[in-house]
């Protein structure tokens, strides 16, 4: 009878944690192009798939900074900043949200190809963000 109250406890306690994580995921849509930078189209190049993300963590419900939610426009920047381009071309939006318990996240992911027009213009790359030369097609 021993073995058997032990078991039943291991799996209420089991059921008991998996019951506080959760988690979901929306897509918010598949685009033709997506920029948050004013572009001239003509003599587009396309290059690698650059990703960005914009996250928010959350304890007792109180955010880790301002402002309260992810930002969808910091997220797209930081895709086409990492690619090294100006323009994203089949942009993929999603949010990513998980809690346990008295913690959760927030995540606004964008991926999409990144190209650069003829106006495009390479920025002084910081001392902490080390780009590797990238060949355009």
């Amino acid at each position: 009878m021993g073995i058997f109250k032990e078991r039943a406890l291991l799996l209420m306690f089991a059921s008991a944690l998996l019951m506080g994580v959760e988690g979901c995921t929306y897509h918010y849509g598949d685009f033709t192009m997506l920029s948050t930078k004013h572009v001239d189209l003509s003599g587009v190049k396309r290059g690698f798939r650059g990703k960005g993300e914009d996250c928010v963590t959350y304890v007792l419900l109180v955010p880790d900074r301002a402002p309260r939610w992810p930002n969808i426009e910091a997220a797209m920047d930081q895709a086409i900043e990492n690619g090294q381009g100006d323009i994203l071309i089949d942009p993929v939006v999603t949010q990513f949200t998980w809690t346990a318990y008295i913690v959760s996240q927030d995540c606004i992911i964008v991926e999409g190809t990144v190209a650069q027009t003829a106006l495009y213009k390479p920025k002084q790359a910081s001392p902490k963000l080390r780009l590797e030369p990238r060949e355009w097609k």
